[in-house]
């Protein structure tokens, strides 16, 4: 059954209504992932989105064989939402650190949603187009400011290098 509370915290889905989340039901899934699995591996087909529940996830990048941790995600975390907009392949492989409950939302229910609910679906495409654009701009800032020689932002925090994998890697 949906955590409709835990939901509602998620950007993704920011302004839907207690009526609109009856009609999720269809549209997000629950997936549980045993520590040390991966959820998608680097180069996978990417079509879905997915929301930390409970657990963490690293992201993970490959490089001649060896593979480094770029990020650690935990609970209310979103990742993998470019899948939702676009046809691509994962950049990144994600895997459970522990064990690990995720929603998902995938670009083929979305599709569904967009017929059957036109306005939800435009809410919830509005909201992940909000992330991609916060993403963006903080970025675009990081690097600006490493652009003019600011040495304190030349020093990341490891909340900074989490989006920075995030961003680059989903």
């Amino acid at each position: 059954m949906l955590d409709i509370l835990f939901l509602k915290d998620s950007p993704i889905f920011k302004d839907v209504s207690d009526e609109q989340f009856e009609t999720l039901d269809f549209l997000v899934e629950e997936v549980a992932i045993p520590s040390g699995h991966f959820l998608f591996k680097e180069g996978a087909k990417a079509s879905s989105l997915f929301i930390i529940r409970d657990g963490q996830i690293e992201v993970v990048k490959e490089t001649n064989g060896q593979a480094t941790v770029l990020a650690a995600l935990g609970e209310g975390e979103v990742f993998g939402e470019m899948a939702v907009i676009r046809s691509t392949t994962r950049s990144t492989g994600a895997r459970a650190s522990g064990h690990t409950g995720l929603y998902t939302v995938n670009r083929e229910k979305l599709d569904v949603l967009r017929q059957k609910d036109p306005v939800l679906w435009g809410t919830l495409m509005y909201n992940i187009a909000g992330v991609l654009s916060d993403r963006l701009a903080a970025i675009t800032k990081q690097m600006t400011s490493k652009a003019d020689g600011d040495d304190a932002s030349a020093a990341r925090s490891d909340e900074q290098k989490g989006f920075l994998a995030r961003l680059i890697g989903h």
